[in-house]
C-alpha cells in the first residue's frame, strides 16, 4: 500500500456497519474495510442491521449498505436508522449498474454510491471521503 491510500485513525478507528446479504461479498468487503483500519460490524439484512445498530458499543460512523436487501432496500434502512443517528453517513453499494437509484435520502446527512465490484483502494477512498465530508457527496463507478 502506498502512502496516499486513506486509512482510519489508529488511535480510534471509526465504526462501520456493513449490510450485505451475499456472504462472500460481505466477507470480502469486511476484510477490505478492516484492512483500511476500520472496525466493522456486519449484518446480512436490514432487520439484522437495525438490531446490531442498537447494540453497538459506540455510535456507528458509517453505514455501508447494499441497495437491494432481502427484507428492505438499503435506502429504506438508512431512513429507518437516521432518526437514531442524526447526520448518519451512508455508502450504498450495488451490482446493478443500469438501476435507477434514488439517493435522495431525507434525514440522512451524507450519502454516496459505488457500483460493485469495487476495488479495495476505491472503497477505502470513498469511505474516507464520506467520513470527512461536511456536505452531501454523490459518486458512481469503481
Amino acid at each position: 500500500m502506498n502512502k496516499t491510500t486513506p486509512r482510519a485513525s489508529a488511535d480510534s478507528p471509526e465504526l462501520l456497519l456493513l449490510v450485505e446479504d451475499n456472504e462472500e461479498a460481505r466477507e470480502a468487503l469486511r476484510r477490505a474495510l478492516e484492512w483500511h483500519g476500520y472496525e466493522v460490524i456486519t449484518a446480512e439484512n436490514a432487520s439484522d442491521a437495525e438490531r446490531r445498530f442498537g447494540r453497538t458499543p459506540r455510535p456507528v460512523d458509517l453505514l455501508v449498505a447494499d441497495v437491494i436487501l432481502p427484507d428492505r432496500t438499503g435506502v429504506e434502512l438508512a431512513r429507518a436508522l437516521a432518526p437514531r443517528h442524526p447526520g448518519l453517513r451512508v455508502l450504498f453499494l450495488s451490482g446493478y449498474s443500469d438501476m435507477e437509484i434514488d439517493l435522495e435520502v431525507h434525514g440522512v446527512g451524507v450519502s454516496s454510491f459505488l457500483e460493485k465490484p469495487v476495488t479495495i483502494r476505491r472503497l477505502g477512498e470513498e469511505v474516507r471521503k464520506l467520513l470527512d465530508a461536511r456536505v452531501t457527496v454523490t459518486s458512481t463507478g469503481p
